[in-house]
This record gives structure tokens, sequence and C-alpha cells, in this order.
């Protein structure tokens, strides 16, 4: 009966919670609507300039390489290249590209040494589609490509496949 009561409980202030907070609270923190093409768009003169730094993006696309920085688990820092693609005509495509910064223990036992015979999907490797959130912390030129790209502090990391 006390536990039926505590759940109860629980629940009701968590929907008085969550009803207290306006959908704008949200919008405000959180942008599903620029796709990579567009940020990368919003970097091209090599600053951050039109770029909100303070909002969390959600971007998708195929991981490219992984770098790893830092193998320490405690100090683990690696580099996501994120790209995606769109058909310019039937003959050629574009390709945008961004940077994305992991880091933590958390990201140290998905991003492994050695590929394991048989990766769940918590493992981060190349050729995988991902979805990403992170925020813009700053702008890198990537000398492969020519161009500039943005930098990304990304802390969720999820499999699309």
């Amino acid at each position: 009966m006390r536990q039926t009561v505590l759940v109860l409980f629980i629940l009701s202030c968590s929907v008085t919670l969550f009803a207290a907070q306006p959908k704008d609270t949200f919008d405000s923190a959180v942008n599903f609507t620029v796709s990579l093409s567009r940020l990368e768009e919003m970097v091209s003169d090599g600053t951050l300039n039109g770029v909100d730094t303070e909002k969390t993006y959600i971007l998708d696309g195929i991981i490219a390489g992984v770098v790893v920085l830092d193998p320490d688990p405690e100090n683990f820092l690696a580099r996501i290249d994120l790209v995606t693609g769109a058909w310019e005509g039937l003959d050629k495509i574009d390709t945008y590209k961004a940077y994305v910064m992991v880091s933590g223990p958390s990201f140290a036992e998905r991003i492994p040494r050695r590929m394991p015979r048989d990766p769940g999907p918590e493992i981060i490797s190349a050729n995988s589609r991902v979805i990403i959130a992170g925020s813009v912390i700053d702008v890198a030129f990537d000398r492969m490509i020519g161009k500039a790209v943005p930098v990304i502090d990304g802390f969720y990391v999820r499999s699309l496949q």
C-alpha cells in the first residue's frame, strides 16, 4: 500500500512539473530543423557567426571515421567524422561534414581499440548510420575537402541500424 501511494505521489509530482514547463523551453534549447548541410553552410566563412552555440543540434549521418585522441578511459577523447550527402543532378553528390568530439568513460567503452567480431549497436564505428546530439563549439578547416566544417561537442550518439 505504501509503495502504491509513493508511486502515485511521484507520478503526480512529475506530471505537475512537466505540465509547468512550456513547450518553448524545449524548443529554445534544442534545434531539430538545422541539417548538417545547413550547419556547414553557416560556418563556411570560418566563423561561428549565425550559429547559436547555446542550442543542442540533433544531426544524423554516416560515420566516415573515428580518431581516438586520448585512449585513457578517464580522459578519453575521440573525434568522429560525421558526413552526409545529397545528389546534385544525376552525376554529382554534394557532401557535408562535421567533426564531433566525444569524451569520457562512457565513450571509451563504445569506441574499442580493436573491433569485436560481432559489435553490438552500442559500438561506435566507421560506416554506421547514427544520430548525434551536441552543441557547436568551433570551426575547423578540413584540408581534404577544402572547406570549413563545424566542430560539435557531442554528448549523445545512437546507432540507427
